[in-house]
């Protein structure tokens, strides 16, 4: 059985949680796509996460967090 949500895509490079922390709250789940070097996107997931979890929106079950490949 598939479970169809309501969902968004935020593409960018999540530098301020206001701008991308209202929309995550408003939809039922979203990806987040951060468009960031190979060698920060660790830091940067750790710094959304944090972010997120201080809001009460959790990892895995609101959002997920993937990283833009700019390699062809």
């Amino acid at each position: 059985m598939l479970k169809i949500k309501t969902g968004v895509v935020i593409e960018g490079d999540f530098d301020s949680k206001d701008f991308y922390l209202p929309t995550i709250k408003e939809s039922e789940f979203s990806t987040l796509i951060v468009s960031v070097k190979p060698k920060d996107f660790e830091a940067k997931c750790y710094r959304i996460t944090s972010d997120l979890a201080d809001e009460g929106v959790m990892y895995g079950r609101d959002y997920v967090i993937a990283r833009k490949s700019d390699e062809s």
